[in-house]
């Protein structure tokens, strides 16, 4: 089901500024964090169901579990598999996803 986008996410792709925070991920895989966020925040309306958009995405794409969290204001630390930690600033919203699998 589509949703109209929040809000706070009505301005255009290019006009959410970008900061990085810190990942250890491939460019490519960069790209697709970037790419599905972008599809997300126009699909739906909560924080929720756009880092369980790109959760899915990316367990489609890159297999294992994977863990997202989007938000405006959160902390956190976890533990990741090597080359799969995300954390960047698009607009007002972090994102941050990492693979943890515990058989690897």
């Amino acid at each position: 089901m589509k949703h109209k986008s929040p809000q706070s996410t009505k301005k255009s792709d290019s006009s959410l500024k970008e900061k990085k925070m810190g990942n250890d991920m491939g460019e490519q895989p960069r790209c697709d964090v970037k790419l599905n966020f972008l599809k997300a925040i126009k699909q739906f309306n909560t924080e929720e169901d756009v880092a369980k958009f790109i959760k899915e995405a990316f367990e489609q794409k890159y297999h294992g579990t994977w863990h997202c969290i989007v938000g405006k204001n959160y902390g956190s630390a976890v533990s990741y598999d090597k080359s799969t930690h995300f954390s960047q600033q698009f607009g007002p919203f972090l994102v941050e996803l990492w693979r943890c699998d515990a058989n690897n």
